[in-house]
């Protein structure tokens, strides 16, 4: 799957838009490192949050300490409790992550996009 230019996918971050401070906040889905860097090449908008695949077999590290610039990282979800149990997600102690983050394999469920 090609994904468009985000000057395509986000035709409101355009210079003029932005010019006219019409422009307060962009979410994107399933943008990486990689495309995330081309969009700060075509704006000046850096998108609020980046909803994303990420389960415990596809932690998405990197990604993750890259939205630490700003971007709030959203774990994709159609189901309104499993959003809210995102929202609300337990604390865990170390044993926990450690048993967590053996699981992650780098293994996208979906199409690889980059």
């Amino acid at each position: 799957m090609a994904l468009l230019p985000p000057s395509i996918l986000l035709p409101s971050t355009s210079p003029t838009a932005n010019a006219s401070r019409r422009v307060k906040a962009i979410g994107v889905s399933n943008f990486s490192i990689k495309t995330l860097e081309e969009l700060f090449q075509t704006t000046t908008t850096t998108p609020a949050m980046n909803v994303i695949e990420q389960h415990p077999y596809f932690l998405q590290t990197d990604l993750i300490a890259y939205h630490k610039k700003g971007i709030a990282t959203i774990p994709t979800g159609d189901n309104e409790q499993k959003q809210k149990d995102i929202i609300n997600f337990p604390t865990l102690d170390e044993e926990d992550m450690v048993k967590i983050n053996g699981l992650d394999r780098g293994e996208r469920l979906c199409d690889n996009i980059d």
